[in-house]
């Protein structure tokens, strides 16, 4: 089929830089409006008109992305949340609500449900009701959690369905004093079956506290004090002669020096839990956030094996 006259003009206006021109380009060749499908030729100019910030362009180029349309495109879920991000910084909903959903999946990524969180509550605020219920949900498990309430066991009816992935059941332990945040696959085997195993690992990781504080205190504290420094802006204002406040992009308040007391308060707890048929065994990932963030944004992840020894892998995310 030739291009019709609508094509040329916008190709004309798109290759002189017109960012509508380049997304409607986009958009004419993955819907075939005027002209043959064509599935890399609009990623092509989809992506011209994401790199000049538009919104809409951004999220069509991460979707493209994200499902790989076509025969001989591939997934890059790298690329698809990089462009979801861009479009949810400048308030686009459904980016916001898929930028939440790849965080708290993994997607592209470390698992991250602090920042799904932060991109559902941006969607939520506009009205996207997937978001809304996911909050609603977060809210209610967190107002039944209390540490105090908790062990370093759990049962099968301390678990709930996720409600954003399949085949994934959430609960909470007591783990160094501190809430930790189970997230179990029962795609190959059921959860009934992995609790047992579970719980010899939450015990032995449990017995490890002083070995585990001590790593962290030993490699991350020094880090996290870099990382403010390097990352963060001075606040003249709230600095004092033994005290320096920095502001995080957030405009999160962090003060150093950091105390070892207060890097240790700070972390936030949560494991990933599958089970691995080769072994015959659970595989257990661990991701450590800190409140304030510290590392910006990244995560310092370990592994756990089913005994609970525990090896630090780094800062990942």
């Amino acid at each position: 089929m030739n291009e019709n006259l609508e094509i040329k003009n916008l190709e004309a206006a798109a290759e002189q830089g017109d960012m509508e021109a380049q997304f409607h380009l986009g958009r004419m060749y993955c819907q075939g409006e005027g002209t043959e499908v064509n599935y890399e030729k609009a990623l092509y100019w989809y992506e011209k008109a994401a790199e000049q910030g538009d919104a809409k362009a951004q999220f069509a180029t991460a979707d493209m992305y994200y499902c790989s349309y076509g025969e001989g495109m591939s997934w890059d879920k790298e690329k698809a949340l990089y462009w979801f991000e861009k479009a949810a910084e400048q308030g686009h909903m459904k980016a916001q609500f898929k930028t939440g959903s790849m965080y708290y999946k993994g997607e592209g990524t470390k698992r991250n449900k602090e920042k799904a969180l932060y991109w559902f509550e941006q969607a939520a605020a506009q009205g996207d009701e997937r978001a809304q219920e996911y909050i609603k949900a977060n809210s209610n498990n967190t107002q039944r959690t209390s540490v105090k309430n908790l062990s370093n066991t759990v049962k099968l009816k301390d678990f709930s369905e996720s409600e954003e992935y399949e085949d994934e059941y959430d609960a909470c332990a007591k783990v160094w004093d501190k809430i930790l945040y189970i997230s179990v696959a029962t795609d190959i085997l059921p959860l009934e079956d992995m609790i047992p195993m579970i719980n010899v690992m939450l015990k032995g990781l449990d017995s490890q506290k002083e070995a585990f504080f001590n790593d962290l205190v030993d490699s991350y504290l020094p880090q996290a004090k870099e990382w403010v420094l390097n990352l963060c802006e001075e606040s003249e204002e709230d600095s004092t002669d033994e005290k320096r406040c920095f502001i995080t992009d957030d405009g999160n308040e962090i003060y150093l020096p950091i105390s070892k007391e207060d890097f240790l308060a700070s972390l936030n707890l949560s494991i990933f839990v599958s089970y691995d048929e080769d072994e015959s065994d659970i595989y257990v990932e661990g991701y450590i956030d800190c409140n304030p963030d510290y590392f910006a944004g990244h995560s310092i992840e370990f592994n756990v094996d089913s005994k609970g020894n525990f090896e630090i892998e780094g800062l990942a995310g």
